[in-house]
């Protein structure tokens, strides 16, 4: 993975540049090498870069890079990272849109970690979450998106807590009305989700779920439409997924445990 933005020699770059009135800003970053760039445009926008830790939590932290751009108002972006090598970059253009970025912030560890997290968004009304790494800043999988049997599946692998990293993960909305959330721990594994939102309005959001924990899994899942729900689990090594899901009111539910599972899924009307 490439850095777009770095600093020299153990020093502290923050640069800050805020357009029109009642924007915010919260910068905090501890350790070497760190940079991060906050632009924003409109009103009302609200961006925080916790690089490293979380303020009293550990002052461990290497390399890290984020990026957050937002044109528009009332958007929200977060980004909170610890471990090393960590690179997040978040792009909103609209109104009302929210996107969240953790990365290892409750284990630090200096000795492993590179994951990359992008988030697109364009319109309104979106909402993008990528946790990766350890326990995250969500719960694990449960029974309101899984059946019972499933989530013992998925609670029979345990999730680490160290030694991780790699992971990458990608969101791009466009529209009205998506709700995306990846959660990865382990190494080396991919998550991509990419929605569309076409007529959709409340209580019609199209809605992706990713759970991965394992070495090497890949999860896509690719949505256009209204109404349209996939919620996918991998636990294990090597399992790959795509999901397709054009026109409304489809739902998708996919859970594989093991190694070299591959499931393709294929919806539209």
């Amino acid at each position: 993975m490439k850095k777009v933005i770095l600093s020299i020699s153990a020093m502290l770059f923050v640069g800050f540049a805020a357009v029109a009135q009642n924007n915010s800003s919260d910068v905090f970053q501890i350790g070497t090498s760190q940079g991060s760039a906050v632009g924003q445009g409109g009103q009302d926008n609200i961006a925080t870069v916790r690089q490293g830790v979380l303020p009293g939590q550990s002052t461990t932290s290497h390399d890290n890079a984020a990026t957050i751009s937002q044109l528009g108002k009332h958007n929200e972006a977060f980004t909170s990272q610890s471990n090393l090598q960590n690179d997040a970059y978040q792009t909103q253009i609209g109104e009302e849109n929210k996107a969240t970025i953790w990365q290892d912030q409750l284990v630090p560890d200096v000795s492993s970690g590179y994951d990359l997290a992008v988030q697109i968004q364009t319109g309104k009304h979106n909402t993008a979450t990528i946790d990766q790494g350890t326990t995250g800043n969500n719960p694990l999988p449960s029974t309101p998106v899984f059946h019972a049997d499933q989530v013992a599946i998925i609670a029979a692998v345990p999730v680490p807590v160290a030694n991780h990293g790699s992971n990458e993960a990608y969101q791009t909305q466009a529209g009205d009305y998506g709700i995306a959330y990846a959660s990865q721990g382990g190494s080396d594994n991919i998550s991509t989700q990419t929605q569309l939102g076409l007529g959709a309005a409340a209580g019609t959001e199209n809605v992706s779920n990713h759970y991965q924990y394992g070495k090497n899994n890949y999860a896509n899942s690719a949505q256009a439409g209204k109404d349209l729900t996939t919620n996918t689990a991998q636990v294990g090594d090597w399992n790959k997924s795509w999901v397709t899901q054009t026109g409304g009111s489809h739902t998708s539910l996919l859970v594989q445990s093991g190694t070299s599972n591959v499931s393709v899924v294929n919806q539209s009307n």
